[in-house]
Parts: C-alpha cells; sequence; structure tokens
C-alpha cells in the first residue's frame, strides 16, 4: 500500500482503546484505509499509540490542523504525520566499538 503522507500518527491511547474505536473517530475525515494500535508482543497490551491511513492525504491535513481537539475515552490525542523510521537495537558489541563499525 503506497501510504506515503496519507498517515497519522496517534498517541496518548488508553489502554482499552481499540482499532474499530479509532477509524470511527477518524472516518469523519475521509476513508480509512488502515488503522494500527502497537501491542506489546508478550502481553498483547495496548502501547498507548498507533497509527491510521487514509485513502487520501487531503484527510491527513484536516486532521493535522485539528490535533488537540480530538478526544478519545475523555483524553486528547496527540497527532502527528506518521514518518517512516527505525531504530535496532544490538546488544552484546565490546565497549570499543565505533559507530563506523556499526
Amino acid at each position: 500500500m503506497e501510504d506515503e503522507g496519507k498517515g497519522i500518527f496517534v498517541g496518548d491511547l488508553d489502554g482499552e482503546v481499540t482499532e474499530d474505536e479509532l477509524t470511527k473517530v477518524f472516518s469523519q475525515f475521509g476513508t480509512v484505509q488502515m488503522t494500527i494500535i502497537k501491542k506489546d508482543k508478550q502481553t498483547s497490551k495496548n502501547l498507548g499509540y498507533g497509527f491510521v491511513y487514509f485513502d487520501k492525504a487531503e484527510a491527513v491535513q484536516h486532521v493535522l490542523q485539528l490535533n488537540s481537539k480530538l478526544w478519545i475515552h475523555s483524553r486528547p490525542m496527540k497527532i502527528g504525520p506518521a514518518e517512516r523510521n527505525s531504530n535496532i537495537f544490538v546488544s552484546d558489541l565490546p565497549e570499543d566499538t565505533s559507530e563506523e563499525e556499526i
């Protein structure tokens, strides 16, 4: 799915918020293609953040203009553009390992 510019990050979610509830809230701005709430791999508990992807980038711009004015479960949501970035944790490296070597 080509989602560049069509996604938002949603944070500060209550632990009980579901993907269906997020979809319902954000459907007022456009067609929601996919909603993902990140969960702990061991406990399956909601980690308090997720992503919502729309079919059009215009929906994202509309949501970003409202930012702190959207609430769910009596809490304001933190909203921002979805950004692709990755971090990798590497352990057990010798202390003298440089960034160039990694």
